[in-house]
């Protein structure tokens, strides 16, 4: 089967998963991770990987602000921006603003208002972000948010978190780290959306698989579904492959998706891509 009869199955089959049910992340916001988030439920922990600047935050950061829109409360644990950068890039996003004319207020008198405006109102929405990058606090803040009866919680990076008085080696240490956000989501009953960088070290071009996330092992049999973002074109870096390499609920599939710069968001590829092309 080509990647659009695969995409064709991973729909097909999540939407049983409706039936009786209501939807508990809504609204979608990608066609493949569509299959996926009807089947997230408390607890379970869904894994977004991929090489430096592939585009994993981006795609976590859109999920984390629709499903707010959407009115779903939730919290944000960033291990590498400042919090007001999730609403500074989602504004320039909504507006297609850059972020860098923002910087160099290089914006004109009616972009700035335009700016504010557009702050305002996702500073307003049901999503609470802050920087933590020490694993206890984050297994803490999961639980609270458990408590507080929120819908969700995204965890980014998993690569720069720390956890004190744990096993120094970096692997084990971060299979510890999966491990204690895995607990604290299943106590909490609440699903976890999880940003993971590949390991340095390999073929940056490389088609990527869980095996390469940090912490691997842990990751595998912890997690309930893996998505890898995979930018597999050298004369093409709007192109994007989007792997679903591990879920629980059906076979791996993936499919092709363009990265728009202007507003910093995929949308469906133009061609699909055949299943007999060639990366390169």
């Amino acid at each position: 089967a080509n990647a659009g009869e695969l995409l064709g199955d991973v729909i097909a089959s999540s939407a049983e998963a409706f039936e009786g049910r209501g939807r508990v992340l809504d609204p979608f916001v990608h066609p493949l991770v569509n299959g996926v988030l009807p089947w997230l439920r408390d607890g379970h922990l869904l894994i977004v990987g991929g090489k430096a600047k592939s585009g994993k935050s981006h795609l976590c950061r859109a999920l984390a602000y629709a499903w707010a829109r959407a009115g779903h409360a939730g919290t944000v644990l960033t291990a590498e921006d400042a919090p007001s950068l999730w609403s500074l890039r989602e504004a320039c996003a909504e507006l297609e603003l850059q972020s860098d004319q923002v910087q160099r207020g290089k914006l004109t008198p009616t972009q700035w208002t335009a700016l504010r405006a557009e702050r305002e109102r996702h500073e307003a929405l049901p999503l609470r972000i802050e920087y933590e990058a020490d694993a206890g606090r984050i297994a803490l803040a999961i639980r609270a948010a458990g408590r507080a009866r929120q819908r969700f919680v995204v965890v980014d990076h998993l690569q720069r978190l720390h956890l004190r008085g744990g096993p120094r080696e970096t692997q084990e240490r971060t299979r510890e780290i999966v491990r204690l956000i895995a607990r604290a989501a299943t106590e909490a009953a609440i699903p976890v959306v999880l940003v993971s960088q590949l390991r340095r070290g390999e073929d940056e071009w490389a088609r990527p698989h869980a095996g390469l996330l940090w912490g691997s092992g842990a990751i595998e049999q912890d997690a309930h579904a893996v998505v890898l973002l995979w930018r597999y074109r050298r004369k093409d870096y709007g192109r994007v492959r989007v792997i679903l390499d591990l879920w629980r609920h059906g076979s791996p599939a993936e499919t092709d998706v363009t990265w728009m710069p202007h507003s910093r968001r995929f949308s469906l590829a133009s061609e699909p891509t055949a299943a007999e092309e060639t990366p390169f």
